[in-house]
């Protein structure tokens, strides 16, 4: 089936208006009039060597590594602006007080395997799988919401490179091989679409800046179908502030940050644990309701940021043990 969607509908999935039909909240006095960033660069890692543990050996199954690059450009390609209705980009402060988008490119990826290191798929486990993708999105954002659509495109099997980079991560660390990678999900193409819109609020009681934010999205495709809602908080010390085109109505403190966060899913397909269609060789069986939660720490300067988080998530299929806890490094780069 063929889908077709035209300007005026995407504006209206993104809620886009036309610019300058709105003229409240412009709130430029929040950011200097020097703040200019027209790139922001993103540079992610999880593993589960990663996560906060007591004196225990680190797991090394389930969602064990993934990485991931994107860069955002403040404003969204002109083509793309044109066929929304001409809204301006969000380089500028001012532009998000009528709306304005922006555009992401990137890549990710991942690594899956069972908690069972044998040479052979064992049922119920989820089997050994990598991915590749790049991802692509375009983001509307007004003074206190972004709402994003994106596309995730992709490959698994050993076009992922999944093997040959454990393999490689297991020789420098000295961990155990992984025995299955025979047994990996096949090279296929994947495909997802998903839409997020997510509220932020900002408060400065006294000494302390408290952000929080509540989210949820849809996902449809090959690789991920369900649904996700979420709240998170940011607190920092109410310092000197910075603007960046994806903070929305108010800047952030520059310096230390503690965050944390609880998100809810509902799953109606996962590639990782179901296996591709028709795949009669997984034997895994899905749990439907997902949940996870993270704390972290980091740090915001003028030209970027370095964060760590811990996250444990919920059961994602019926055998599995329990519980998954990884860590996540981001580091971000602003670019004028």
């Amino acid at each position: 089936m063929r889908c077709v969607l035209s300007g005026a509908s995407l504006a209206a999935l993104a809620g886009v208006t036309p610019a300058g039909a709105q003229s409240a909240g412009d709130a430029t006095d929040t950011a200097p009039p020097a703040t200019q960033v027209a790139r922001i660069v993103r540079v992610s890692l999880d593993n589960d060597l990663f996560a906060l543990r007591d004196s225990a050996l680190p797991t090394d199954h389930d969602y064990t590594h993934g990485m991931g690059a994107v860069v955002q450009w403040a404003d969204a390609p002109a083509r793309v602006r044109g066929w929304l209705r001409d809204v301006p980009g969000c380089a500028r402060a001012e532009a998000r007080g009528h709306g304005c988008l922006m555009a992401s490119l990137g890549a990710q990826q991942a690594i899956y395997t069972p908690a069972s290191n044998e040479t052979f798929r064992v049922p119920g486990q989820r089997p050994h799988a990598g991915y590749l993708g790049l991802i692509a999105s375009i983001t509307h954002v007004v003074p206190h919401r972004q709402r994003t659509v994106r596309l995730d495109v992709g490959t698994t099997g050993r076009p992922a490179l999944a093997a040959p980079l454990q393999r490689a991560m297991h020789a420098v660390t000295g961990s155990t091989t992984e025995l299955g990678w025979s047994n990996q999900l096949g090279a296929r193409p994947t495909l997802a679409v998903r839409f997020d819109e997510q509220w932020q609020a900002d408060a400065a009681p006294r000494w302390v800046h408290v952000r929080t934010r509540g989210q949820w999205g849809v996902q449809a495709g090959t690789l991920r179908t369900g649904a996700v809602v979420g709240a998170a908080v940011q607190v920092a010390p109410n310092r000197r502030r910075f603007w960046t085109p994806h903070d929305g109505a108010e800047p952030l403190p520059l310096g230390p940050y503690l965050l944390g966060g609880v998100r809810q899913e509902l799953v109606a397909r996962d590639l990782f644990v179901d296996g591709h269609f028709g795949d009669r060789s997984v034997t895994s069986r899905r749990e439907t309701s997902v949940w996870q939660t993270e704390v972290g720490f980091g740090w915001r300067f003028a030209g970027g940021s370095s964060e760590y988080r811990h996250v444990r998530r919920g059961r994602e299929y019926a055998a599995q043990l329990r519980p998954h806890s990884y860590g996540a490094f981001v580091f971000t780069w602003y670019r004028p």
